[in-house]
């Protein structure tokens, strides 16, 4: 802790094979900085700096920052398929920062959004709350599109996919709940309130 801001100090390190899409088997510590940075999920997550060299950016990320672009690091299927809640991290840096998900990266989520099933409920949590009380929480429309919704929360898949037929409701269930989470503040109990608000509709 610095003036009450925490840093994390760590070494760099080389992850080893991953066989169960979240931890590396082994981890090996390497003085290699651009080793360690390879192993990171996002470009805009591999930057480095130091007092001599300045900003150390291999992998392009200040480039992905000034576009506003979400791209892994290296092959996109590899990086989710060695961790794959990076997959739900790519979708909250989204909503957090207003972000566009590059193609690439975008299809491996296609691809690869069922390897989140060997994800614990606890992980998806935390990253689905930062996600709602982010500036963009209606970028469940993205998550639900790429089919990531429907591993994680197939209920809201049911209700985007279930029409109002009335007159005081010009959206589907789940167009209805996306617009009224960005009508309330970033409040955690409020905007999950406001997402299952109307879970029940299409079972009724």
């Amino acid at each position: 802790m610095l003036d009450k801001e925490g840093f994390e100090v760590t070494t760099y390190r080389v992850d080893g094979k991953y066989e169960d899409s979240r931890h590396p088997k082994e981890v090996t510590f390497t003085p290699n900085l651009e080793e360690d940075l390879k192993r990171r999920d996002f470009t805009i997550n591999a930057m480095a700096y130091n007092e001599t060299e300045g900003l150390i950016d291999i992998f392009g990320g200040l480039k992905d920052i000034e576009a506003k672009m979400i791209r892994c690091v290296g092959n996109p299927e590899e990086r989710f398929g060695e961790d794959a809640l990076r997959i739900m991290r790519a979708i909250r840096f989204s909503a957090q920062l207003g972000y566009e998900i590059h193609e690439d990266t975008e299809a491996a989520i296609r691809k690869l959004a069922p390897t989140l099933q060997k994800i614990s409920a606890e992980r998806i949590q935390v990253e689905l709350t930062k996600l709602l009380v982010s500036p963009h929480p209606d970028t469940l429309r993205e998550a639900y599109d790429m089919g990531v919704t429907k591993v994680i929360l197939p209920e809201f898949d049911a209700m985007m996919e279930t029409p109002q037929k009335h007159k005081h409701h010009k959206y589907n269930v789940g167009e209805h709940t996306l617009h009224a989470l960005m009508e309330i503040g970033p409040d955690k109990n409020m905007r999950y309130a406001m997402l299952l608000h109307d879970i029940g509709k299409p079972a009724t």
